[in-house]
């Protein structure tokens, strides 16, 4: 039922709290990994965000030309969204360090939320659904990603494609092939690896 789903959220939120206690209390002031790649993570996505003129390019590395953003690692799903809002409704470049840790939190609660969606299609038991799409979530590879490449700390991006694949497979409807679609566009906007991976 939607309570029970509602539940289970809660559990998984409650659990991420008690593994990043520090990002709950200080998300934009504390940095996953301060040195080498992480720290070069986060300031190529503010640098971007916070300083280059189009959405598009980024001048932060390869002087005097700079590149495009996709493989200039600023996540331009996050990046540009940052830069929008701040460009048009309020400047929020200052919390960008936090915004980058709860996106790779929120990958991990939404890791859990689609492997359960995913196993309840299937017609497992509910409290098996859950108990596994949680253990998936916390041990899943991708976590020693959150020590510097931000962008494929996301463990999210399998169970989420496969939950919509499985969906088109069940009724063939463009809703769904369009719901593919975009999922491999957005998570192309984080890494372009993903592209590859869904591809």
């Amino acid at each position: 039922s939607a309570a029970s789903d509602v539940y289970k959220r809660q559990v998984m939120i409650v659990l991420l709290y008690f593994r990043f206690p520090d990002f709950f209390g200080h998300a934009n002031s504390r940095v996953m990994e301060p040195w080498g790649d992480g720290y070069k993570a986060y300031m190529a996505i503010y640098n971007h965000a916070a300083h280059d003129s189009t959405f598009a390019h980024f001048e932060g590395m390869n002087y005097p030309y700079g590149e495009h953003a996709v493989p200039g690692a600023t996540q331009p799903l996050i990046s540009n969204t940052i830069k929008f809002i701040s460009r048009n409704i309020a400047d929020v470049t200052d919390y960008t360090i936090g915004v980058v840790n709860w996106s790779m939190l929120l990958g991990i609660l939404l890791c859990a939320v689609f492997c359960y969606l995913l196993f309840t299609r299937l017609e497992l038991p509910p409290l098996y659904s859950a108990l596994v799409a949680i253990g998936i979530a916390f041990l899943n590879p991708q976590m020693v990603r959150m020590g510097a490449h931000y962008g494929l700390a996301h463990p999210e991006v399998m169970p989420v494609i496969f939950y919509l694949l499985l969906r088109y497979e069940q009724s063939r409807s463009w809703k769904w092939s369009l719901a593919v679609a975009m999922a491999v566009w957005c998570f192309s906007l984080i890494h372009f690896y993903y592209f590859a991976i869904m591809g």
